[in-house]
């Protein structure tokens, strides 16, 4: 069913209720040339029961135009994921290999990075939008990342504008495109990280993260994601580890999503053993669900360290197999991802249905948060300046076209949702009486999953 963002929550269209995201990250390659390796990987999340997203970091979309020759396709993979009921989440900057790589949204936010003397490269944004063409048309596609771990020091801080202006010109795109692209919407992906002046905690430096992204549309984010390294042992509990930013958190109006969690080591004592997951019960439960609306734990594979992987038996190289052994030991040789899919299957996600009849429209009940103004810059751990102008047909830019299809009804409809209401916009009924029909990808496969959809976020 699709999924629409509806003030600082997510509902499903058709039975109007609440969506959270619960899934794991995927560090290997999924082009369809490494279907041999991610197929069975693929396969063994879809087997945990309830998991429903899988988060991503390698996509090398194809082009050949301003001396950029690549030649790849991810068709095959995003129709698997589809046929296996997952959400995908896909990044919108560059890995750190191949020739896309020399266009990175510069951490520092300081010149030069090129001949044009800005903050991000202009090429940086044709990736972008290279990205958008390939990706948008599956209806699994659940939100782009716009940037992962950029401000994660006071002086980084600096290049908080870039990632604005990277959010805005991506918005332009999506906009100019709308008559044959789904707007998806954009999450930031924020380290967890307090200033480096000692005076903010990591709790008040992730809420300014978020008020200063989420604010002055369209230079902003839809959903504010974390990278949360927290609960450690057997020990923690939602008052010792989440209360005080969720505190924090708790009057944005957007969602928040866990992007990465949780502890490499964690302890049943003195001893590290197996991580246990009783913070995706708190994440899904009372306490937490009024801010957060899921995550993604961290990770599939050894990537990004054996002590965080579900499975094991993969190397380091992203090209090569990702393993297909699950992790287990202690206590008593218990595997990670079984005590995953166990926490899984006792949470209790309270339950909620949006208030109002028009689609476009849908917020929590005793919703009235709109937009925050920007923070006092003397407030931010770092000054920053204005958001820098669009990069959009600078020098360096490798012009992209939109691709050539046609909307489907839902996807015209939703991509027109407009403030204020319109007498016109589309009702609750209106969605549970279409026939979803599939969307014709790439090698001929079908595609019937839902989608979230960016343009009504803001309602």
């Amino acid at each position: 069913n699709p999924i629409i963002v509806g003030g600082n929550m997510m509902f499903d269209t058709v039975t109007s209720k609440r969506f959270y995201v619960k899934g794991m990250t995927y560090g290997y390659q999924v082009e369809d040339q490494y279907k041999h390796n991610w197929k069975k990987a693929i396969d063994l999340i879809a087997a945990v029961p309830g998991v429903n997203t899988v988060r991503i970091y390698n996509v090398n979309p194809a082009i050949n135009a301003g001396g950029l020759s690549v030649n790849t396709t991810y068709d095959q993979f995003m129709q698997y994921m589809q046929s296996k009921g997952l959400y995908v989440v896909v990044p919108l900057t560059p890995p750190g290999f191949g020739p896309w790589s020399n266009f990175p949204l510069n951490r520092a936010g300081l010149p030069p990075l090129n001949s044009t003397n800005t903050c991000y490269p202009s090429a940086l944004l044709s990736f972008a939008q290279s990205v958008i063409n390939i990706f948008s048309r599956y209806t699994n596609t659940l939100t782009y990342i716009i940037a992962n771990e950029v401000m994660n020091e006071d002086k980084t801080w600096a290049a908080a504008p870039c990632v604005k202006a990277f959010a805005r010109d991506v918005k332009a795109y999506m906009n100019s495109c709308s008559h044959s692209l789904r707007k998806v919407p954009l999450t930031y992906s924020a380290a967890d990280t307090p200033s480096n002046k000692g005076s903010k905690s990591s709790d008040e430096v992730d809420r300014l993260k978020a008020e200063y992204l989420s604010c002055a549309p369209p230079a902003s984010i839809d959903i504010m994601g974390l990278n949360i390294y927290r609960w450690c042992s057997d020990h923690s509990t939602f008052q010792s580890v989440y209360s005080k930013l969720q505190a924090q958190l708790s009057n944005l109006s957007v969602p928040v999503i866990m992007t990465e969690f949780d502890c490499a080591n964690f302890y049943y004592g003195k001893t590290k053993g197996q991580r246990l997951w009783k913070n995706m019960e708190v994440l899904l439960g009372n306490d937490m669900a009024p801010v957060f609306s899921g995550g993604t734990a961290y990770s599939y594979g050894v990537t990004g360290g054996a002590s965080f992987a579900f499975f094991l038996g993969g190397g380091m190289d992203i090209n090569g197999s990702p393993g297909y052994n699950k992790s287990c030991g202690f206590p008593n040789n218990t595997c990670g991802l079984d005590n995953y899919a166990g926490a899984l299957g006792r949470s209790k996600p309270p339950p909620e249905v949006p208030v109002g009849s028009n689609v476009c429209q849908w917020k929590p009940a005793n919703y009235s948060r709109v937009p925050p103004a920007c923070p006092d810059p003397s407030t931010l751990p770092y000054p920053v300046d204005d958001v820098p102008a669009t990069r959009q047909d600078a020098d360096g830019y490798i012009h992209i076209q939109c691709p050539k299809r046609s909307l489907t009804k839902y996807e015209e409809v939703v991509n027109n949702c407009e403030e204020p209401y319109s007498p016109d916009s589309p009702g609750e009924d209106f969605f549970k009486s279409l026939t979803f029909k599939a969307i014709a990808a790439g090698g001929g496969g079908l595609i019937f999953l839902g989608v979230l959809f960016w343009c009504c976020s803001r309602k």
